[in-house]
């Protein structure tokens, strides 16, 4: 999902540690990478973590986080949280803003996306993989070793890299059960609005969230926008009535899924 780097990570890393790691961000990131930068800072990029509400003691591993905000909001709301770095400059860039955020409960390590991680079988309450990196069976394999019996997988990806109808027979092989899955929707101000696939409720999930992040009042009356919404709604019916739902939900960028290891397994 993330796009090739437009800048130098060593160089990132480098300012992380000597001068901080808000200057690495703002001053240096920030106008070389947006998208990165953005990445980097907006806790909306991480809106996925609120599908999951690990308990606030919960034990969370990240593989390939990236510059990502995603593990500094599980630390800082009590989650211990170890990061399964893709590179060295990105471990020295995430150690170096942990140390300074005070974050002592976030830990980091270099991997080579392929060897067994080195930490004990079924240590962990949640993995989450975000924005590619990961082999797919290289995924499975540490979720199921490293997931305690209930612990909760979270794999997300572009629709060239997952397809839920193909995921589910590989997660369901390697003992995972009450599979979810969410479509990924960007729009102009925040990354994603998060849609349950699973549910007749996608429609109205997707409007829901339109009405909290936006204030159509200046340019839509309540009446406007009611009507609106119904024939939005109307329009939708029509497409499941003609089977086309589905159709319409392969075409989005990007998927989410979340499933639990089955106790057992």
């Amino acid at each position: 999902m993330r796009e090739r780097a437009q800048f130098d990570p060593d160089a990132l890393a480098r300012i992380a540690v000597r001068e901080g790691w808000q200057a690495a961000v703002h001053d240096y990131l920030r106008a070389r990478d947006p998208a990165a930068y953005r990445y980097a800072t907006d806790p909306q990029t991480a809106t996925w973590r609120l599908l999951l509400a690990p308990a606030e003691d919960a034990r969370v591993l990240l593989l390939c986080p990236g510059l990502g905000v995603a593990p500094f909001l599980f630390a800082q709301e009590g989650a211990q949280v170890s990061c399964a770095c893709a590179s060295p400059a990105e471990a020295e860039y995430l150690r170096a803003r942990a140390s300074q955020q005070g974050l002592q409960r976030l830990s980091v390590c270099v991997w080579d996306g392929e060897s067994p991680l080195a930490e004990a079988d079924g240590r962990f309450d949640l993995l989450a993989a975000v924005g590619g990196g990961v082999r797919g069976a290289v995924l499975l394999r540490e979720a199921r070793r490293l997931l305690r019996e209930g612990g909760e997988l979270f794999w997300a990806g572009s629709r060239r890299e997952l397809r839920p109808s193909e995921c589910r027979p590989r997660l369901e092989a390697q003992g995972f059960v009450d599979l979810r899955a969410y479509g990924l929707i960007p729009s102009h101000r925040q990354p994603f609005f998060i849609v349950p696939l699973w549910s007749n409720t996608a429609l109205e999930h997707c409007l829901g969230r339109l009405a909290q992040a936006y204030d159509f009042s200046e340019a839509l009356p309540p009446a406007a926008w009611a009507a609106w919404r119904a024939l939005v709604r109307r329009g939708w019916r029509t497409l499941q009535a003609l089977g086309l739902t589905g159709a319409v939900c392969r075409r989005l960028p990007a998927y989410g899924l979340v499933a639990r290891r089955n106790a057992g397994t």
